[in-house]
C-alpha cells in the first residue's frame, strides 16, 4: 500500500502501478523476512517510507502484519527494507553500505540523488570473483571490479 503522493510519482516515473503483480512492479521486488517457517503474512506489506532516485534506483521500507501458521490470533508485524540499483547486486550494495556509508542506506540513496557518482566493488563484494583470461585461458582472481553509477 502506497500513499496516493508516491503512487502517483511512481506511476510517472515507471508508467505503471506500483503494486501489481506485473512483471517489473514495485510490489515483485518487496521481499518479507519472516522470523520462521513457522510464520505467514497476514497481509500486504505497507511502504511507509520510499526514496525513488531514479528507473530502478530505489529503496523502500516496510512494514508487513505476519502471524503462526493457521492462527487467528491478532497479527504482529515485521519492518523490511528493499534496496535496489539496476546492474548492482545486493551483496555490492551491502559491501558499500558497510564501507562507505556506514550502514546507512537512506544517505546512499540521498547522495545519488544529489548527483554524486557512487562506485561499487562487484568483486570485493563477494571476496574476489574469477575470471577466465581469454588469451592464456588461465583462471584469475580478481579483487576489485568496480561499477560506478551518477544520477543527472
Amino acid at each position: 500500500m502506497l500513499t496516493e503522493e508516491w503512487r502517483q510519482k511512481y506511476v510517472e516515473l515507471y508508467g505503471q502501478e506500483p503494486m501489481s503483480s506485473k512483471l517489473g512492479a514495485l510490489s515483485s521486488d518487496i521481499k518479507v523476512k519472516l522470523p520462521s517457517s513457522e510464520y505467514e503474512q497476514a497481509g500486504p506489506p505497507v511502504i511507509y517510507l520510499g526514496y525513488f532516485v531514479a528507473k530502478k534506483v530505489y529503496m523502500v521500507r516496510h512494514i508487513t502484519p505476519i502471524r503462526r501458521k493457521g492462527s487467528t490470533e491478532k497479527p504482529s508485524y515485521v519492518v523490511g527494507e528493499t534496496i535496489r540499483c539496476k546492474g548492482i547486486s545486493r551483496s555490492a550494495i551491502d559491501h558499500t553500505l558497510a564501507t562507505k556509508f556506514s550502514g546507512n542506506a537512506l544517505r546512499l540513496f540521498q547522495t545519488l540523488a544529489a548527483g554524486e557518482p557512487v562506485s561499487f566493488d562487484l568483486a570485493a563484494a563477494q571476496g574476489g570473483k574469477l575470471q577466465l583470461d581469454q588469451k592464456s585461458q588461465s583462471y584469475c582472481i580478481v579483487r576489485s571490479f568496480t561499477r560506478t553509477i551518477q544520477i543527472r
